[in-house]
């Protein structure tokens, strides 16, 4: 029995040796590995780069913005309140011509019946009453 454990320590050490011996890599794999290994390192540390220098171009770029949209606020408020400005003197400007024109219309009116009464006058004097004369002082306007 002794001669049947070191038979079989014998077969157990050749195929450990086989074992050891044909599960290596060759040295021109291990180097090609290595070198892919190597060259996507690099890509990485590259896109890493690219990366840092998208976002901050990002981030100037929303800074950009903010400050334009800012700007764009600040524009809109002040058109908005010269819009409502021009509205209400556009408001206060009609309803003087509304009052003007209505005074206006009053006037004409009396002007009217005073160049009936002098024609009327006329008439029943014979012709010896004259018209007044066209410079006529102004009549003072009416306060709104």
């Amino acid at each position: 029995m002794k001669k049947f454990g070191q038979v079989l320590t014998c077969i157990f050490v050749v195929f450990a040796l086989i074992a050891l011996v044909g599960c290596g890599v060759s040295k021109g794999d291990h180097e090609k590995v290595v070198s892919d290994l190597n060259k996507t390192k690099a890509d990485l540390e590259k896109s890493k780069a690219d990366l840092d220098k998208a976002k901050a171009d990002l981030t100037q770029a929303n800074s950009k913005a903010a400050a334009l949209e800012k700007s764009l606020n600040e524009a809109k408020g002040q058109s908005e309140a010269k819009v409502a400005a021009a509205q209400t003197q556009a408001g206060d400007l009609q309803s003087k011509v509304d009052s003007l024109t209505k005074e206006n219309a009053d006037l004409q009116g009396m002007l009217e019946k005073l160049e009936a009464q002098i024609a009327e006058m006329q008439k029943k004097v014979g012709g010896a009453v004259q018209a007044p004369a066209k410079n006529l002082p102004a009549v003072p306007g009416k306060k709104p």
